[in-house]
């Protein structure tokens, strides 16, 4: 089942970052009534928020998924920065993607790409 292995992913990759952040000693946190629908979030140096978008691929749905994620965390940074919160938006995909051109894509737009494994500055 395509849909049930997407949730499962997601779900494992959210709980694999929240872990991974939180051994830094940095407490993840979902959104609140008033956030955008992000995945995660977690704020340091007093007032930067990173805030976080999964997204389960495979190479079917690679292009269209990071498409979305892209998509959306501009407009949650957006949104965020209109309520003068500092951001640092982060795309967390299940493993690295096919192209390249998702890493200089991210980079030009000022969102972090990891996935397990290559978590630069998280």
């Amino acid at each position: 089942d395509v849909a049930g292995r997407g949730v499962r992913a997601h779900r494992a990759l959210q709980n694999h970052l929240a872990a991974f952040v939180g051994a830094a000693g940095v407490s993840a946190k979902r959104p609140g009534p008033a956030d955008p629908e992000f995945d995660l979030a977690w704020i340091t140096d007093g007032d930067l928020r990173h805030v976080v978008e999964v997204k389960s691929i495979t190479a079917a749905n690679e292009r269209t998924q990071l498409r979305m994620g892209v998509g959306q965390l501009l407009h949650y940074s957006h949104a965020l920065r209109a309520r003068g919160y500092h951001v640092r938006p982060i795309l967390y995909v299940e493993r690295e993607p096919l192209s390249a051109e998702w890493d200089a894509l991210c980079h030009e737009l000022g969102i972090t790409l990891a996935w397990p494994g290559h978590e630069p500055g998280l």
